[in-house]
């Protein structure tokens, strides 16, 4: 959050928390109560006041206000979502959401919950399980897709495959199961690597 705070999905422990970065103190923003199921990733709204969850197992996308912890708005369910795992957000407030296994990304109006575009392919190239998001500094959207061993970019406002890059390996440039992906805030990202056990900082 822009004071600091942290936030995070405890999957394990079905809630979201937040961490004091002083004291390592750890708070419950929203509890197991409200029937997660292995929530994975968040995004703060541009209020800060609220944030979007993928609840992966629920197959849904869901606001929750980080001050009460009531649950808001929810997009999805099975048949909608299929164990979405990630998804981020734009200053209108719009979400773009890794749909991992259903191997496609797509822009959610929040409001309405309709699908504003889908994509499931990069230069012909279907993407499978795709994991981490982030807009770059570029205004581009960045997305890991994990079994392809390669970061594809999607423009935001059509989902057209502008690029991709990366090969299978253990070199600079080389990935294995890209999971996470991070705007480094200066032009560069952050991947953080399953099969490589690794952060590659990639510019």
């Amino acid at each position: 959050a822009s004071n600091g705070t942290l936030y995070a999905s405890d999957e394990e422990g079905l809630r979201i928390v937040k961490v004091d970065p002083s004291s390592g103190a750890v708070t419950t923003v929203s509890p197991a109560s409200q029937h997660w199921s292995h929530p994975s990733g968040l995004v703060l709204e541009p209020d800060q006041r609220h944030m979007w969850v993928a609840d992966k197992d629920n197959n849904r996308v869901v606001e929750v206000d980080v001050t009460t912890g009531v649950i808001g708005r929810i997009v999805g369910g099975t048949g909608k979502f299929n164990a979405p795992e990630t998804l981020t957000i734009d200053a209108a407030g719009m979400l773009y959401v890794a749909d991992t296994y259903n191997y496609r990304v797509v822009k959610v109006d929040p409001s309405s919950g309709a699908f504003t575009w889908t994509q499931t392919a990069c230069q012909a190239s279907p993407l499978l399980r795709m994991r981490g998001i982030a807009f770059g500094t570029d205004g581009q959207l960045y997305v890991g897709d994990t079994d392809q061993a390669r970061i594809v970019i999607l423009d935001p406002a059509t989902g057209s495959c502008t690029g991709m890059f990366g090969t299978r390996g253990t070199g600079p440039g080389q990935f294995a199961e890209p999971r996470g992906v991070s705007s480094d805030g200066q032009g560069g990202l952050w991947v953080a690597e399953n099969g490589n056990a690794r952060l590659q900082h990639v510019t």
